[in-house]
């Protein structure tokens, strides 16, 4: 069903497939850190029902799937990891992730 919101925003009934993209980066510096590998993320974000001991609590399907009553299945595809070009702190520009230079290393990823 549809209803219209004050300023003639639409509000529609959520549901179907969701197709999501996860773009894992890293920083520059840090590049020599043991990251998590692309297959748990892959169970993190798509297990169904959770997985015994990296989403006890459930995955991000899981999440949407419960919190729309089942009527939205998120379907998440997982790259590799991307290095960005520069630091952590180029990137946080001082403001805690929200900076253009942040913006940028999304553009590059």
């Amino acid at each position: 069903s549809q209803g219209t919101l004050p300023r003639g925003r639409n509000l529609s009934t959520v549901g179907g497939k969701l197709v999501n993209l996860v773009v894992p980066i890293r920083f520059a510096d840090h590049a020599s850190r043991k990251m998590i590998f692309k297959k748990e993320i892959d169970i993190l974000f798509n297990a169904v029902n959770g997985h015994e001991k990296l989403a006890p609590t459930g995955s991000i399907r899981d999440v949407f799937a419960y919190s729309s009553y089942g009527k939205l299945i998120i379907e998440s595809t997982v790259v590799d990891w991307i290095t960005l070009s520069n630091t952590e702190s180029f990137y946080a520009g001082g403001k805690s992730g929200l900076s253009e230079a942040f913006s940028d290393g999304l553009k590059e990823a």
